[in-house]
Order: structure tokens, then C-alpha cells, then sequence
């Protein structure tokens, strides 16, 4: 639990140092338990996200935490990742990029399974309205465990309301080890 919050320590810290301020996403969502012992159940979902660009050039650092309480059992688990990403804008309409990250699941109910994962995905931007979609699609396997080899595929569309505030709506599709359908809603806004 230490490193996690040195973790969000660093990462705040390093937002405070970077190019433009940081951006804050809370979400909320459903998740719909696929396999394991809490197959056909579902889990309120809670996250916030921070994320910053460190220079000029599209390299941005995030810290996110995902809560995640079974309505069935009441069991919590929470999952905590930082990440590092490029962006490798093709214009201003059409960013792909590439992000690493490591994180970790503490359920209530057994031992924490640590992670890894890499991510490639784009963001699409209308020109005449302010829409954006986000697709992506990561691949991760366990540090500490063999049972977690997953992908994450996940789709999203938005709204830009201003320059600071948007709001999107994301679909998550988790295969492999954990089978997981999430739904989420989210309120973005850049400082």
C-alpha cells in the first residue's frame, strides 16, 4: 500500500512540474462479472484518473484508481496503475499513441495480483464539433501470478463542453484470465 501512494505522490508532484496543468477524470460504471466465483454478479465501479503531459512533445504520466464493490457479495476490490504514454499525433484530428503501465488488484478477499500491460490506442476528433472518440486495446500478464494474463479492449466517445470540462461514456471488454463487460460514465477537467 506504500508504494501505491508514493505512487500518486509522484505522480501529483510530477504533474505540478509539467508543461500544462493536470487532467482529472472521475468516473462511475458497471461491471458485469463474466467467470470466477462471482460470475453473473455485478460491481459498482468508481475511478480517478490524473494524468499529465511531462513535455511538449506528447509523453504523459497518469495515476489511476479503480474501485470496485460486488452488489452481490459486497466484497471490494480496488486496483491501483500508473502509466507512462507517447503520443504520436498523425494531426490534429487523429492522435495514436502508446502507453506501459503497472498496476496492481487488491481484493478483499484473497492475496494482490500485480500487472503489467501495454497499450496502443487513438483519439479521433471531429473538426466542427466538439465529439472525440477513444479506442484502444491493451494486453497484460501477472508479475506475481500466472492467472492474469488478460486484454482490455475499451471504446469511448465524448463531448467537449469547454477547453477544461468533457464528458464520455466507455465500454470495456475484459478477456482472458478475468472476463469482465464495464460501462462506464465520466466527467473529465483539465486545470
Amino acid at each position: 500500500m506504500n508504494k501505491i501512494v508514493l505512487a500518486l505522490l509522484a505522480t501529483i508532484c510530477i504533474s505540478m512540474e509539467a508543461v500544462a496543468g493536470p487532467q482529472v477524470s472521475l468516473s462511475t460504471g458497471v461491471t458485469k462479472n463474466l467467470s470466477g466465483a462471482t460470475s453473473g454478479t455485478e460491481s459498482d465501479s468508481y475511478s480517478l484518473r490524473i494524468a499529465n503531459d511531462l513535455n511538449d512533445k506528447g509523453l504523459n504520466v497518469d495515476f489511476i484508481t479503480i474501485q470496485n464493490r460486488n452488489t452481490t457479495s459486497l466484497s471490494l476490490n480496488n486496483q491501483y496503475e500508473i502509466g507512462l504514454a507517447q503520443r504520436i499525433p498523425l494531426n490534429s484530428n487523429v492522435i495514436p499513441y502508446v502507453r506501459a503501465g503497472i498496476g496492481s488488484f487488491m481484493p478483499s478477499t484473497r492475496n494482490s495480483q500485480n500487472y503489467v500491460l501495454i497499450e496502443p490506442g487513438v483519439v479521433v476528433r471531429a473538426n466542427s464539433i466538439p465529439v472525440f472518440a477513444k479506442l484502444d486495446y491493451a494486453w497484460g500478464t501477472g508479475l506475481n501470478t500466472d492467472a492474469l494474463d488478460v486484454t482490455l479492449g475499451r471504446v469511448a466517445i465524448g463531448y467537449n463542453f469547454t477547453k477544461e470540462v468533457s464528458v464520455s461514456v466507455r465500454r470495456d471488454y475484459l478477456r482472458g484470465d478475468m472476463k469482465q463487460d464495464m460501462t462506464w460514465l465520466q466527467l473529465g477537467y483539465r486545470f
